[in-house]
């Protein structure tokens, strides 16, 4: 009878130490998931201050105040190396943050990041199909218009913007060089894209010194406070210097790159055509859109 009684007190004295255990284990997984979260959110702004200015108004709390820039298309390699990524970081959450633990605002963020990478994977055998050209929404029409958004709350700021001004042809000979590969690979842009993109570029160049983005960010470093007067002057002449010459001489190059890719195109069409066009367009309506519906 007291070895019954004694068995008894040390079963109900295991209960609350194992619920005590389950509870401090289910805590550090949803402080390791947070940890974890906070991770994947810091490297999606690597090397983008573009992005780090648009999104974030106090990038050191991140501690990414002095992230640089690349404007650059991802080589083939590079490109598969964000794929292995991909694939590890779904891994890692799958295998170290039990959903049962986590609380219903984790849970919802677990489902978003999940649903997100795995619809990003779909695009993995698609590096040839990807292009950033375009009259509309192609880098080439869309960085300037990027560019005067940006927000000069520091003078770091206005060095980002001006190391984007440098960096611009650099971006363009990665297009290019893009371009030329799927070329050999049979998806290069047809020519009535082609003939847009140079379309673009002369409208660009022929602006003269109407070119918006002098006026427009001239007046973004006349209105910060921090800068002196002199300060402000020798800001200004540098941007129009770089934009002048640094940024109009990119839309140049693009425009002569551009031509001499006319007529070398397998496929005259839109994508839609190519072998596995209707595939892409599918991965890619689903990555963008986050929908699950046929298209």
């Amino acid at each position: 009878e007291k070895l019954l009684s004694l068995l008894l007190v040390i079963v109900l004295l295991a209960v609350p130490l194992a619920s005590c255990k389950k509870q401090e284990k289910k805590e550090k997984i949803q402080q390791s998931f947070n940890a974890y979260m906070d991770q994947l959110f810091v490297e999606e702004f690597h090397d983008d201050a573009i992005s780090i200015n648009f999104f974030l108004k106090n990038s050191s709390k991140f501690n990414l105040e002095n992230e640089g820039i690349d404007l650059n298309i991802p080589t083939k390699e590079e490109f598969n190396d964000s794929y292995v990524k991909t694939l590890n970081d779904l891994d890692y959450i799958k295998n170290n943050f039990p959903y049962d633990y986590l609380t219903e605002e984790q849970k919802l963020t677990y489902d978003i990041v999940v649903d997100l990478l795995n619809r990003n994977l779909n695009l993995k055998d698609f590096y040839y199909y990807q292009t950033s050209l375009g009259s509309y929404l192609g880098i080439n029409s869309q960085l300037p218009m990027i560019l005067s958004e940006m927000r000069f709350d520091t003078k770091a700021d206005i060095e980002t913007y001006f190391e984007a001004l440098r960096m611009t042809q650099g971006a363009f000979e990665s297009c290019i060089r893009l371009e030329k590969e799927k070329v050999d690979f049979g998806t290069s842009l047809p020519d009535f894209i082609l003939l847009k993109v140079v379309e673009q570029c002369n409208n660009f160049i022929e602006s003269g010194d109407e070119i918006f983005l002098i006026p427009v960010m001239n007046s973004k470093i006349e209105a910060a406070t921090y800068l002196s007067d002199s300060e402000k002057i020798i800001l200004k002449g540098i941007n129009e210097t770089l934009v002048n010459e640094n940024f109009r001489n990119a839309y140049i190059y693009l425009r002569e790159e551009a031509m001499s890719l006319i007529g070398k195109g397998a496929n005259q069409k839109s994508m839609y055509y190519l072998p596995e066009g209707k595939e892409y367009y599918k991965a890619l309506f689903a990555e963008s859109t986050g929908c699950n519906e046929s298209i």
